[in-house]
């Protein structure tokens, strides 16, 4: 069926999977959203009745309390309810009272969905208020994540220099923007389904709104359109709400595909539209039998699908468990690495490190000796500094990027502990940066304790040596972007600046 194919061709997008592994604000907004959506549409095809109303009205609670976007959501969802829901009951309505419930008045409708929303998320904007003077707390939170609402100029060369960002994170870019899927046509394969389907959509759609202009006039005609098609007009605007929010907050503290999850529902919707009118209009070319063009639709429809679960299977092996994989265990130090006797905590021990890097990334590797197994999870912090103090780079993470724990590591083991930057996501550094390194430590909030070593300019903190980059690359100065200082702050550490 149709429904099962859109909802396959959502559900198997790796980064959809990737995000919906873990708790997290995204996949709530996405779920309340869809629902949102559902209801809206099964209102907008079945009518309003006092249960719908209720559900509605929860739903767009749950939606604005999910995350920001949700509250702006929220007021979509209302505009959409009122300009989709007739004032009084259609003779439709009336008759379908038996199975559906007792039909509604518009305004009765609104007044309970409106009560329901705010029975659940009224409490949360009167909380914001009391605590930051803001129902919505926009302005704490833009100071914690270091964004404003200010807009840069706008020009053809920004948003194109973004875009690949925004394709990259929507198909598939793990980790913290950083695990691309190689070679990178893949994604092409990707753009392709999405605008053969939205060409298709329009060719379809196009060809019925010419229909009814055809028929009744330019302004009539539109109007019957949509009046005809409530469900496609519902989500088109849906779509285009979730985007024009997304597209706000990409000038506030940058974008990312995730950001626009909540109107992916509308969108495979309308992709699996416009893929089946292309596809019909084949088949039925090669013959007009309407069961042979029915059942050899859905079959040409599920290619595409199947294509796509079977590479969202293959993810985990080709990028995520490599990615992901803990800092290996190596035997030996290359002879090129540079060669040091640090010790940290008296626990672990860098033997060398090597650095190496082109016009697009930077990748420092560092080879730690375990010399007794750590009580606590340390955090490497790592830090670029320019020469007037300030950090070019500034990151604090489990070793491997995160993915192995110190109290893990055996006494004896040598473990080589890769980091990759991408230096496009950076602002260009036109002078001499100093690497520095040290062990956070959890418990007492400070840097580790180090020793072996002279080049010690701040406390805990080991100077390795100075290193220059060429940066010409690197995005536009100024355009916020999520990536841009790589800080990935665990929640079981504190942030090391505090020392500062």
């Amino acid at each position: 069926p149709l429904s099962l194919l859109t909802a396959a061709f959502l559900a198997f997008i790796p980064q959809f999977l990737f995000i919906h592994t873990s708790a997290n604000n995204d996949t709530a907004i996405t779920f309340t959203a869809t629902l949102t959506l559902a209801l809206l549409l099964r209102i907008a095809k079945h009518g309003v009745t006092p249960r719908r109303a209720t559900l509605l009205g929860l739903a767009i609670g749950l939606m604005a309390l999910s995350k920001l976007m949700g509250t702006v959501l929220a007021v979509v969802a209302v505009g959409l309810f009122v300009l989709f829901t007739p004032r009084a009951p259609t003779q439709a309505d009336r008759r379908l009272r038996a199975t559906t419930g007792r039909p509604l008045r518009r305004r009765l409708a609104l007044v309970i969905i409106l009560a329901a929303a705010a029975l659940v998320s009224g409490w949360w904007y009167v909380r914001n208020l009391i605590v930051y003077g803001d129902p919505l707390a926009l302005g704490a939170f833009l100071k914690f994540v270091g964004g404003n609402l200010s807009i840069p100029p706008l020009t053809a060369d920004l948003l194109w220099q973004q875009f690949p960002l925004l394709r990259f994170s929507t198909w598939g870019l793990f980790g913290h923007i950083s695990v691309l899927m190689e070679p990178t046509w893949i994604y092409l394969v990707y753009d392709l389904i999405a605008f053969v389907g939205v060409l298709g959509f329009v060719l379809g759609a196009g060809r019925l709104l010419i229909k009814f202009v055809q028929r009744q006039g330019v302004i009539a005609g539109v109007i019957s359109f949509v009046a005809g098609n409530r469900s496609l007009a519902i989500l088109v605007l849906w779509l285009g709400a979730v985007l024009a929010i997304a597209g706000r907050w990409f000038f506030a503290a940058g974008i990312q595909g995730r950001l626009i999850f909540p109107g992916l529902p509308a969108a495979a919707i309308l992709i699996l539209y416009g893929w089946r009118t292309i596809i019909s209009y084949c088949v039925f070319r090669i013959s007009n039998d309407t069961q042979y063009g029915i059942r050899n639709t859905q079959y040409a429809l599920a290619g595409p699908i199947i294509l796509m679960t079977a590479f969202a299977a293959a993810v985990l092996p080709l990028y995520l468990l490599p990615a992901y994989s803990p800092p290996p265990v190596v035997q030996t130090i290359p002879v090129e690495a540079a060669s040091t006797e640090i010790t940290f905590a008296d626990e672990i021990a860098l033997r060398g490190y090597t650095i190496a890097h082109n016009t697009n990334q930077l990748l420092i590797t560092f080879y730690w000796k375990t010399l007794r197994t750590p009580p606590v999870n340390y955090t490497v912090a790592i830090r670029l500094v320019r020469p007037d103090g300030s950090f070019w780079l500034d990151y604090v993470n489990y070793p491997g990027m995160g993915t192995s724990l110190p109290t893990t590591w055996k006494p004896g083991e040598l473990r080589r502990d890769e980091y990759v930057f991408d230096l496009r996501r950076f602002e260009p550094a036109n002078e001499p940066l100093r690497l520095i390194v040290g062990w956070f430590d959890p418990r007492t909030r400070t840097m580790t304790t180090l020793s072996n070593w002279d080049d010690v300019r701040e406390e805990g903190w080991a100077t390795l040596t100075e290193i220059t980059l060429d940066t010409s690359r690197n995005a536009p100065a100024g355009l916020p972007n999520p990536a841009a200082e790589w800080r990935i702050w665990q929640s079981a550490t504190s942030d090391p600046r505090s020392e500062q």
